[in-house]
Order: C-alpha cells, then structure tokens, then sequence
C-alpha cells in the first residue's frame, strides 16, 4: 500500500501465520469479549470497482472471523457500507 503492490487485502493474508493465525488470533480475543475491527483503506485503489472493494472485504472479514470492518469516515465509505 505504498511501498509495494500489496493491497489492504494482502497485508492481512502476510500477517504472521497467515489466515490461519488472523483467524486464531480474533477467536482468542472474541474468547475474552473483545470485538475485532479492521480498518477499510479506501485509498487503496486495488478494486477494480468500489462494489467489487465491498464485496471483497465483506468476503475476507467472514473468512477471518473479524467482528466488522470500519472506515475513517463515512464520507470515504463506499455506498455498500452505508
């Protein structure tokens, strides 16, 4: 996101462990009735369509097991989130 062609997407699967760990780590922290949110970068223009960036976030938030997604601000946020 700026230093190389990764996307927000991407920096998510490269976390140590993978998939696998994200999704260990939000289930230790659901355990203890924390709520994981990740950040939307609606500046990263990797989407080839803001609905194409909804669904595909929406899709990895699920496969992780994150509590939501979160925008900086609504008027960043693509009309799906609204």
């Amino acid at each position: 996101m700026g230093i190389d062609n990764r996307n927000q997407h991407d920096m998510i699967r490269a976390m140590p462990g993978g998939i696998a760990g994200v999704k260990q780590m939000i289930a230790d922290f659901h355990r203890r009735n924390v709520r994981v949110l990740f950040p939307m970068m609606m500046w990263d223009r990797e989407r080839a369509t803001r609905h194409a960036m909804a669904q595909a976030i929406a899709e990895l938030m699920k496969e992780i097991g994150a509590t939501a997604s979160t925008a900086t601000r609504r008027t960043a946020c693509p009309w799906p989130f609204h």
